[in-house]
């Protein structure tokens, strides 16, 4: 009885690794990501908009 309810907590915590931990930790990875091309793409139209404002000048 105690090796089938050992068996059933391994398999618990191996479902909550694989389905839930690992997941988790790529979306946050890759909204990181997104995150800084957004910070860069903003960044490089700040310049563009920056230099035709001085160039008006």
């Amino acid at each position: 009885m105690i090796e089938i309810f050992k068996s059933f907590i391994f398999i618990l915590f191996a479902w909550v690794i694989f389905y839930w931990i690992i997941p988790y930790g790529m979306y946050l990875t890759l909204k990181h990501k997104n995150m800084e091309k957004e910070s860069i793409m903003r960044h490089d139209v700040y310049l563009k908009n920056r230099d035709c404002l001085n160039k008006d000048k």
